[in-house]
């Protein structure tokens, strides 16, 4: 190896020397286990996600049914004022 060239030059020639055969990963983590590691993530994040829709439904439904049951206790109310009312001028007949 020529020593020579600049300092660059030189590590960057022992690099590409060392790692002839392949890349060096004795203090980096495996292909194999990065890439299980990004799966996890990916299914961590999609149950997040379905769990987050569900509860958005639900809470939808939920809002629906009580808007629903506000408007028939006013329809309930109308109802015995108008039976009421009904029954005032049924009287005065």
């Amino acid at each position: 190896m020529e020593c020579n060239s600049n300092e660059f030059e030189m590590f960057e020639d022992m690099r590409v020397y060392v790692e002839r055969n392949g890349r060096s990963y004795n203090y980096l983590p495996s292909v194999d286990k990065l890439n299980k590691e990004r799966e996890e993530a990916l299914i961590k994040e999609e149950l997040n996600r379905i769990a987050d829709n569900d509860a958005a439904k639900t809470k939808t439904v939920t809002k629906e049914k009580e808007e629903r049951d506000g408007l028939e206790k006013l329809q309930q109310k109308r109802l015995v004022a108008i039976r009421q009312h009904m029954k005032e001028v049924d009287e005065c007949k």
